[in-house]
């Protein structure tokens, strides 16, 4: 019964860390969990982020991270990454020096691959400043 309750639910989002934001997705199909995190030591932002399918069904998988910086108002990219694996999982690290007096965060879309059906997530990280 609790896990058909679950099921219906699209993700449970739950917040782990500084700056990390971490996806578990229990009712959709190719995609298990996925998180982005940023951290930033003196000027240079350290982004990570991984994503998970399921090991005998998911394919292949990719991520792109975009950097992004708060100013006037919105979010501006200032910086993009991406990466595919032929496998169920896949990671991806990355640094970029950044400016002091601004937030930071790290908006991260995720997608796997499975039986002719490629699924979609993204999934934005906590905010740091530096």
């Amino acid at each position: 019964m609790l896990k058909k309750t679950v099921s219906f639910l699209v993700c449970i989002c739950l917040m782990v860390g500084v700056g990390s934001t971490v996806l578990t997705a229990s009712a959709l199909t190719n995609i298990s969990s996925a998180s982005s995190s940023i951290s930033i030591s003196g000027t240079t932002a350290y982004v990570a982020c991984s994503v998970y399918g399921y090991q005998a069904k998911t394919t292949r998988c990719s991520i792109t991270a975009n950097l992004q910086q708060y100013k006037n108002g919105g979010w501006v990219t200032i910086a993009t990454w991406s990466q595919s694996y032929n496998n169920y999982r896949g990671a991806l690290s990355a640094s970029k020096t950044v400016s002091r007096g601004y937030s930071y965060r790290v908006y991260a879309t995720f997608s796997a691959y499975a039986n002719g059906f490629t699924e979609y997530v993204s999934l934005a990280s906590k905010t740091t400043s530096c």
